[in-house]
């Protein structure tokens, strides 16, 4: 049975004008609520305010549709009051993108995105990044790179498929960062991983269920400075596995896990593409799972695109509606998927910087003008002493008026953030990066064969010049270090980003209870060490000896 008037979800009135509206793929019974209210008795009692109502609407969703196309400026201007739960008008099968999703996800270069951020200040608002990187090791330059241009500090990175190991999960390291990973236990590939501003306090979330899919996944719990605490999850779901339990996992995950009255973002490969929510009822099932727990995509559009195919199965979740939200998509060819990002409408404070900053220069001629004024400096004054003490103290008086004139201090502005990154990336490589990026988008716009060469042409010479200026970079620090041991090794550290001792993560059970503080586990150690002759002596038997002397 169809509509009489129309097969469309929504069938508005206005003035005798009808709003067209976006007809379904669905092609089986459809009833709008205006042709169905026509077979009621009393339909037309109501006529005046149904107008009014409907007029309403219209205007509403004109305006709406007017900011989110004409948007350059603050994301944050733009409201929806549109709650998720409590309004038994809202069919969340026909209204789970719109309105429920706050904003549109729109895709942005570099260049966009530096200057909604700049435009927005939004610098200290909370961003958080997810993407499926296909193999840290290999693809990590590219991430970081990338990354570089980006004026603005991701403070948290969701990685999913890390291609990690249990035994190199300490590689997926970076300055600025405190990594929390898990690998693979069975298999090559797969693999989570989370990244979190080293000024954040975050911890892991352990969470005791059996699943029965190949689920793979991470939670941390982030404490916010004058705010409530988020969670955080990175999620993976391999290809080849099974839905159907997957769905399952996903029920039993959303029960285990302590969401009701904390905001969750849950960040993910889930290999199951949004777009099809109509015609493959797995993936509805899996909506409605999120759905019941309150979760709601934020991402829209296709994430994995490709000459044949353009598909949505990255993406964040999120339950809570305290916070506004940004979502977006990034032109980006780290890997064969693009990352996406939500900016949080929540400002953190990490650590008040002054405008100005003293600092010293750290010159090749600074230091050419101290080892001159050393040269030229006359000792025959500190000859002449005897006492020890005016000796040292006319010595360390010499030295430090050549290195104050040498290395004065000098005040400068304190500069905005910056990623710490690769000293050879060069201004002009940091050029030709975005250069590739837009031929990387023109591709993905037109996927034309010669569009495609052109970026795979580029793109392949870029890689040859990078490799080419880090490994001129490496060389020729080693050669400088080449007679300081301790240098070389300082080089080696940077090139694998080990500048800081690995912490001891590894829990023992001591007590009758698992404990993970190093303090503790030190004491524990050191108690067993200094005791353990005593115990040795009182656990072996007394024996009398006699000794019988002729």
């Amino acid at each position: 049975m169809e509509s009489d008037k129309c097969t469309m979800f929504c069938d508005l009135m206005i003035l005798n004008e009808e709003l067209s509206c976006t007809k379904s793929a669905i092609t089986n019974f459809e009833l709008c609520n205006l042709c169905a209210n026509r077979a009621l008795p009393f339909f037309m009692v109501d006529t005046e305010l149904l107008i009014s109502v409907n007029a309403d609407l219209k205007i509403n969703l004109a305006l709406n549709i007017d900011a989110i196309t004409e948007y350059e400026i603050n994301p944050f201007n733009i409201y929806n009051e549109v709650a998720i739960t409590g309004n038994d008008d809202l069919d969340p099968d026909l209204n789970l993108f719109n309105p429920i999703t706050r904003e549109l996800s729109k895709y942005y270069s570099e260049d966009t995105f530096n200057k909604m951020i700049n435009c927005s200040n939004l610098q200290d608002n909370i961003k958080i990044l997810h993407l499926n990187i296909r193999s840290y090791n290999r693809n990590c330059n590219n991430l970081w790179t990338y990354i570089k241009n980006i004026k603005s500090k991701f403070h948290v990175i969701a990685l999913t498929e890390t291609w990690s190991m249990f035994d190199n999960e300490d590689q997926i390291i970076y300055p600025g960062y405190i990594t929390f990973a898990k690998s693979r236990t069975t298999g090559r590939g797969g693999g989570v991983a989370l990244l979190v501003d080293e000024n954040l306090q975050a911890q892991t979330i352990n969470i005791n269920s059996t699943f029965n899919s190949l689920l793979e996944y991470l939670f941390v719990n982030i404490s916010l400075p004058y705010s409530s605490n988020i969670m955080i999850g990175s999620l993976y779901r391999p290809p080849n596995s099974d839905v159907t339990n997957f769905n399952l996992d996903i029920e039993t995950l959303m029960n285990s896990l302590p969401i009701l009255k904390k905001p969750c973002y849950i960040c993910g490969d889930f290999n199951l593409n949004l777009l099809n929510i109509s015609s493959h009822h797995l993936t509805n099932e899996f909506l409605n799972n999120m759905s019941s727990a309150y979760f709601r995509p934020l991402i829209t559009m296709p994430t994995r695109i490709t000459s044949n195919s353009s598909t949505l199965i990255d993406n964040i979740f999120s339950n809570t509606l305290k916070l506004n939200e940004y979502p977006g998509i990034l032109y980006a060819d780290i890997s064969d998927h693009l990352p996406i990002f939500v900016i949080l409408d929540c400002k953190i404070d990490l650590i008040k910087k002054s405008k100005f900053v003293m600092s010293r220069p750290n010159t090749e001629q600074a230091t050419a003008h101290l080892y001159a004024l050393l040269e030229n400096e006359t000792w025959n004054d500190i000859y002449n002493l005897s006492n020890p003490d005016d000796i040292s103290i006319l010595l360390d008086d010499k030295l430090n008026r050549a290195y104050n004139a040498s290395f004065p201090l000098e005040q400068r502005k304190h500069r905005i953030y910056k990623t710490k990154t690769k000293p050879w990336l060069t201004k002009s490589l940091l050029k030709s990066c975005k250069k590739k990026n837009r031929l990387y988008k023109n591709y993905l716009k037109h996927k034309t064969v010669e569009s495609f060469n052109k970026y795979r042409t580029y793109k392949n010479k870029l890689t040859i010049i990078l490799r080419k200026c880090e490994k001129q970079y490496y060389v020729s620090r080693l050669e400088y270090q080449k007679d300081n041991l301790k240098g070389v090794w300082g080089v080696i550290k940077e090139a694998l980003h080990q500048n800081g001792l690995k912490q001891l993560t590894t829990a023992l059970w001591i007590d009758n209870k698992i404990v993970d503080d190093p303090t503790v586990i030190a004491n524990t150690f050191n108690n067993y060490f200094a005791t353990i002759g005593q115990k040795m002596a009182a656990d072996r038997p007394y024996t009398y000896l006699f000794f019988f002397v002729s």
